[in-house]
């Protein structure tokens, strides 16, 4: 997010290659990638008013992007006489650099439609951070293509200085990266610690916390790089920095109908649901359903059995379940009968299950279950994660075939480049995972196995039913050997609960067994609305 006075010399200028631009393209959302203009046709009297003026382009362009986020519907009417001033100086800059953005911009004129965001944005200009009414500042948004920039000034003088922000836009995903009832965890900035490990956190996509959320600042951070582009909480500490420099950024809620809230995104997962139901049986092959489509509830039962445990597992033909009779150590299956859902039907349509009892998906925290179409999983018990989910147009990024992975253990840069190619290239796939009284449980360990990275794709949610469940859980995190990387967890899609880590086991743990020290258990937590 924009930075307070006490950052503005802080931030350094760059611009991307053009093969980086269209790769920054893509978001759920709008992402601004700054980009200051360095050139000015004045002499530069002295570095820090430069870099202080530049600092509030950059500035101007974060503050623009959040406001056109919330225009429900933009109109690209207006003309702006500067653009040729401004494309003299982008493109006059020496080297490739210059020809990037001569090539990217050359077919901007003075007829060209844009959004003025000027008087969007003015409501800022007395705030530290945008120079605290001491410069003029404006905002326009263009259309290139199918894609979208913006241009910030400040002009103090007749002295101008520009950032551009490139941008990509998907109104609204239909729900927020996260949505709590409660969060303790201390949020950071990502950065690197040595080799591959990473510690730090990111929550690409809106963030609605009904407690008190805590942030934690160096002096170079921002809180719009720990959670863009907003947070609605009921109050958050930040060390390090002080709320009131980053206006619009944090909303507040009140806390004291959270339950009401809560049971209000439950109810509103349930509604969603198709009012026709049928049962699928897993213990008769004969009764198993012809066909599946999106216009039914189909309710998986098992007869004969009072305690209902079910083994899930996604891969490139469909869902597969069977019946066990328990989850964890020494389960064992209950009949040879498998209800296969094709992912030739889930492809076409959604399809909704509601399965009374205890799930256990995939068996291996290394292995990877490749989800292919569209499933919503409502759970009346617990639901257990011992795999990684990844959805099968995005499956490259979790795993290239050479064991490595693009989206674990990266820079802050690095992540948010990968979240957006894979938010491009994800396009059909979808996946619910609901649990109603029940928690969400994520299992890094799995009987001798270890393993610091979990990636799931999809909508993950616990609500509490009864006065029972609606944690995201980690139990097992505290056995996970960390070794060359830190232990991550990493959510493409959204994560709805009462409570997130009740428990305390993200926080620390003994990792060495013995009196050598303690560490961070999660070292990173990433998530993103798809």
């Amino acid at each position: 997010m924009w930075s307070s006075s006490r950052n503005d010399n802080l931030k350094k200028g760059f611009v991307l290659p053009l093969t980086l631009i269209l790769l920054t393209f893509g978001s759920i959302m709008v992402f601004v990638a700054g980009i200051h203009v360095s050139r000015t046709t004045d002499k530069i009297q002295s570095y820090n008013i430069i870099s202080n003026q530049q600092n509030i382009a950059s500035n101007v362009v974060e503050a623009a992007s959040y406001e056109f986020f919330n225009k429900t519907s933009p109109s690209f009417s207006e003309t702006w006489s500067g653009i040729e001033e401004f494309k003299n100086y982008v493109t006059s800059r020496g080297g490739i650099k210059g020809d990037y953005w001569s090539l990217f911009l050359g077919g901007l004129d003075t007829d060209t439609g844009c959004l003025n965001l000027t008087s969007d944005i003015q409501e800022y200009e007395s705030s530290p951070g945008f120079g605290g009414g001491n410069y003029n500042i404006r905002a326009y948004l263009y259309p290139v293509g199918d894609k979208r920039i913006i241009i910030g000034i400040s002009d103090r003088n007749g002295r101008k200085r520009y950032s551009i922000g490139l941008l990509s836009y998907l109104a609204n995903p239909s729900l927020p990266a996260v949505r709590l009832g409660e969060l303790t965890r201390e949020l950071s900035k990502m950065h690197s610690l040595n080799g591959n490990k990473v510690e730090g956190d990111l929550v690409f996509g809106r963030a609605t916390i009904l407690s008190d959320v805590l942030i934690k600042l160096t002096e170079s951070s921002t809180p719009g790089e720990i959670i863009y582009p907003s947070l609605e909480a009921s109050s958050v500490t930040i060390e390090g920095g002080d709320i009131d420099d980053y206006p619009n950024w944090f909303s507040a809620t009140s806390t004291e109908n959270a339950s009401e809230i809560i049971e209000g995104w439950k109810d509103d997962h349930l509604s969603s649901l198709p009012d026709a139901s049928t049962t699928a049986y897993i213990n008769n092959k004969n009764t198993w359903p012809d066909s599946f489509n999106g216009d039914t509830l189909y309710i998986i039962d098992a007869t004969n059995t009072t305690d209902k445990n079910y083994y899930v597992d996604f891969d490139t033909d469909g869902l597969h379940i069977r019946q066990l009779d328990s989850i964890g150590e020494g389960e064992s299956f209950v009949g040879n009968n498998i209800l296969t859902i094709p992912a030739t039907v889930a492809d076409s349509s959604k399809i909704h299950l509601q399965i009374n009892g205890n799930i256990a998906i995939g068996d291996d925290p290394h292995k990877i279950s490749k989800v292919n179409g569209k499933y919503s999983l409502t759970v009346y018990g617990d639901i257990h994660i011992r795999t990684n989910l990844v959805y099968d147009e995005i499956y490259e990024y979790v795993n290239n075939g050479n064991g490595e992975s693009k989206v674990s253990n990266h820079p802050l840069d690095i992540t948010k480049d990968v979240i957006t190619n894979m938010i491009e290239d994800n396009d059909n796939d979808e996946l619910d995972l609901v649990s109603i009284g029940g928690d969400a449980i994520m299992e890094y360990e799995h009987g001798s196995s270890t393993h610091g990275v979990k990636f799931l794709a999809g909508d993950i949610m616990a609500f509490e039913d009864g006065g029972t469940g609606g944690d995201i859980s980690f139990p097992d995190l505290v056995n996970v050997l960390t070794g060359g990387v830190t232990s991550q967890f990493f959510t493409f899609g959204s994560i709805t609960a009462n409570t997130f880590d009740k428990d305390g086991n993200l926080v620390y743990y003994d990792n060495t067994g013995n009196d050598k020290g303690w560490k961070n258990a999660l070292e990173s937590l990433i998530l993103v609305a798809n």
